[in-house]
């Protein structure tokens, strides 16, 4: 068994460096600031997206099965904004889930043989692929506050 104890042990110099240590981070009021990132609210109109993630859950209000779509924008500043959809199992939301393969290409495979539950293949298949979608944004109160949040209106259908 090797002697690790052969090479010493390793203590931190400073105050801050044991800060490190013992708590994992040291925090400055920089951190405090809204510096924003992936979720900031982007302007309203039509973007290219690219899904990286399709995750199975259930919804609030009835717990009906759903799925959340991740996507990513990816801007030319080689910045990104994430956006989420959800598609509800209802029948009165067939028409996203078409709208939704449609955009990334996949609409004859939906027409050819249907999804399944949460766990069919096109779901595999859905992540890592690319699509345009129209972004809105909305407003509301949340505990006092007003935000803006994107909202994703429309699906594209590939131009051939």
């Amino acid at each position: 068994m090797p002697n690790f104890g052969q090479f010493g042990n390793a203590t931190p110099d400073t105050e801050k460096e044991k800060a490190t240590v013992v708590t994992g981070f040291t925090f400055s009021d920089d951190d405090f600031k809204d510096k924003g990132g992936l979720f900031d609210p982007i302007p309203k109109g039509r973007y290219h997206f690219v899904v990286y993630d399709c995750q199975t859950g259930f919804t609030k209000k009835d717990n009906t099965l759903m799925k959340t779509i991740l996507m990513d924008i990816h801007h030319e500043d080689e910045t990104k904004t994430r956006l989420t959809d959800y598609l509800v199992y209802k029948s009165n939301q067939k028409w996203k889930f078409a709208c939704f393969f449609d955009a990334l290409g996949l609409g004859d495979a939906l027409k050819k043989n249907g999804i399944g539950g949460a766990d069919d293949p096109l779901w595999t298949t859905a992540v890592g692929q690319e699509g345009d979608f129209e972004v809105d944004n909305e407003t509301s109160e949340w505990n006092g506050k007003q935000t803006t949040r994107n909202v994703i209106k429309k699906y594209y259908k590939p131009e051939r």
